[in-house]
């Protein structure tokens, strides 16, 4: 019924067109094309307002991300670090809001990318090292597979936990050799413990430190009285131990004794959380914490120094393993095995003075510092390589 209707209604339709004089059915066609010709024109306008008005907007955007880029590198040289980190963030959130349809659209983008980039560069004092200097291979029949090492009387000494095993190799010489160290019924070796002395003290996975003597080449165990399950660092310092505990998020600190150390008193006097977190520290009098993140807090008297902080990282790494503050100098030394680089702040103030990336290293181990000849010392698996520390770090390579 419905399409009846619709047919009768067409039929009438083209009846009533035929019946208009010729020039009545000229003006219809002629008025249809016109409406046509208009609601194109219309169509037209409004696609081209929608792509004046993404012109303007990518070009604000555009114009937004340059000027933060242009404001960081402001504070990078007055030394604004936490401004400048703000902008480059700020900065690198606009990029997804712009297009990359055309290729116009595609090189501006690239070009604001290479920007935001080399403005991290100079906040972050990358210094790009592709090729570290080769030292020394230090795997033989007799020793292999070193865990760590240290540097002591311009020579490396290295150890090997798993069966409590040393050699040393001769920074002059670059030869290396196994040492016979009498072992004591002692623990694993797991990490060495900062002396302001010089000694050679290491924790292991048993009972009290383990101290090694070059001299008569044998170990002997020191007790801690009362000593955390799992200590994630220590140190050494005017003759007391400091134990860091993530299990108590505590700082132990213990009176030297005749048998080794004990008398253990609570270093911390408030609770500070991120020591839960921490996986280093050293000790200067004050006490300066590594968490896995990258960040570096000072305590003093036992509270966070409120007015110092380290510079933070633009990513968020998430295995920083060990904080060196070499002959308690002016530098903090921090090692990112899994990002393949070491940061290196002012200690003073906090600044980041460089980040040396590495990305050859494969399975970087642990670190060294000679500051008196500005050479950095690193393991890779069992190869010792070498890094001249630059005096102005930047964006260059090595």
């Amino acid at each position: 019924h419905w399409e009846q209707q619709n047919n009768a209604f067409m039929q009438s339709i083209v009846q009533w067109l035929r019946e208009l004089p010729r020039a009545a059915q000229r003006l219809l066609i002629v008025a249809l094309l016109l409406g046509f010709l208009f609601v194109q024109s219309l169509v037209f306008l409004a696609e081209r307002q929608v792509k004046e008005s993404e012109i303007i907007n990518t070009t604000k955007v555009a114009i937004d991300i340059q000027n933060a880029l242009d404001r960081a590198e402001s504070d990078i040289i007055f030394g604004n670090d936490t401004e400048a980190t703000a902008l480059i963030k700020e900065a690198a959130s606009l990029m997804p809001t712009l297009p990359q349809r055309t290729t116009e659209q595609r090189n501006r983008w690239q070009l604001l990318a290479n920007a935001i980039g080399d403005t991290r560069k100079s906040l972050e004092r990358i210094v790009m090292v592709e090729t570290p200097t080769i030292v020394a291979s230090v795997s033989s029949e007799l020793f292999t597979d070193p865990d760590g090492f240290v540097l002591t009387n311009g020579k490396l000494l290295l150890y090997r936990g798993q069966n409590n095993t040393f050699a040393v190799t001769d920074l002059t010489t670059k030869s290396t050799q196994p040492l016979a160290v009498t072992v004591a019924n002692l623990g694993h070796l797991s990490q060495t413990v900062a002396d302001d002395n010089g000694r050679l003290v290491f924790l292991h996975d048993g009972k009290g430190l383990v101290v090694l003597t070059l001299s008569t080449q044998t170990l002997t165990n020191e007790t801690i009285d009362s000593e955390p399950t799992a200590p994630a660092g220590g140190a050494i310092y005017n003759g007391r131990l400091y134990l860091l505990d993530p299990g108590q998020s505590q700082v132990w600190r213990y009176q030297k004794t005749s048998a080794g150390y004990g008398g253990r008193v609570p270093w911390l006097r408030e609770n500070v959380a991120s020591v839960a977190e921490a996986t280093s520290l050293v000790v200067d009098g004050n006490v300066y914490i590594l968490t896995a993140d990258g960040t570096v807090q000072r305590l003093v008297n036992g509270a966070v120094d409120q007015t110092w902080r380290s510079q933070p990282l633009l990513d968020t790494p998430k295995t920083f393993t060990k904080l060196l503050n070499p002959g308690l100098g002016k530098t903090l030394y921090a090692m990112n095995p899994e990002g393949q680089r070491i940061t290196v702040w002012q200690k003073d103030s906090g600044r980041l003075q460089a980040q040396y990336l590495l990305p050859s290293l494969k399975h970087l181990k642990d670190f060294a510092v000679d500051e008196t000849n500005q050479v950095l010392y690193l393991l890779d698996d069992n190869q010792i390589l070498q890094v001249l520390l630059n005096k102005q770090p930047g964006p260059v390579r090595q």
